[in-house]
């Protein structure tokens, strides 16, 4: 490997990255544009354009032009946020449900209740949806959903959480009524 030396004119790379200053100006309208477009909460905007700008630091040498790699790396980041977000919500609607419904020692009455809410969540949704569910609310694992449904096993996992997810949204548009929201 030759020594390291002043860097001479035949050298220097073809592409150098603008001034961050200069950049930043220029990036940051759409930037935000980005986190409107999304919805993202201004409390996590900040933290998510973050984020993006540290891939940008960590990769500036292979980016020839941070004006549109930052909004497309902004947009994926925003992308993973709300999956993220969403997983988070339906393991918070299944989670109690099935700890509820489990529950010997919990009372009857606020099982009855939860059963007879479930059942009008379930009754909106797509049959596939009310079977998986049904089952898997009935203590059913992946196996015995399978065998009763028809599905293959390694496609009830990815079924079952699309099913959560459509039961989450009805639950969130219950919520939404309830207190006067619109969600």
């Amino acid at each position: 490997m030759p020594p390291l030396g002043p860097i001479t004119p035949e050298e220097t790379p073809l592409f150098s990255p603008p001034p961050f200053e200069e950049m930043w100006k220029g990036v940051l309208p759409k930037l935000k544009a980005v986190l409107a477009r999304h919805g993202i909460p201004a409390t996590d905007g900040e933290d998510l354009v973050q984020k993006a700008v540290e891939q940008y630091l960590r990769k500036r040498d292979q980016v020839r032009s941070p004006e549109r790699w930052l909004p497309v790396a902004l947009t994926n980041i925003c992308r993973m946020y709300w999956r993220t977000h969403s997983r988070r919500l339906t393991l918070a609607v299944d989670q109690p449900l099935l700890e509820v419904l489990a529950d010997p020692l919990a009372p009857a009455q606020e099982r009855a209740v939860l059963r007879a809410e479930l059942r009008k969540m379930l009754a909106g949704i797509k049959q596939r949806c009310r079977s998986i569910l049904a089952l898997r609310y009935l203590g059913y694992d992946r196996h015995e959903i399978a065998g009763e449904t028809g599905y293959k096993v390694s496609s009830i996992d990815k079924l079952t959480r699309r099913c959560i997810d459509e039961l989450t949204r009805r639950f969130q548009k219950a919520a939404g009524r309830l207190w006067g929201g619109d969600r």
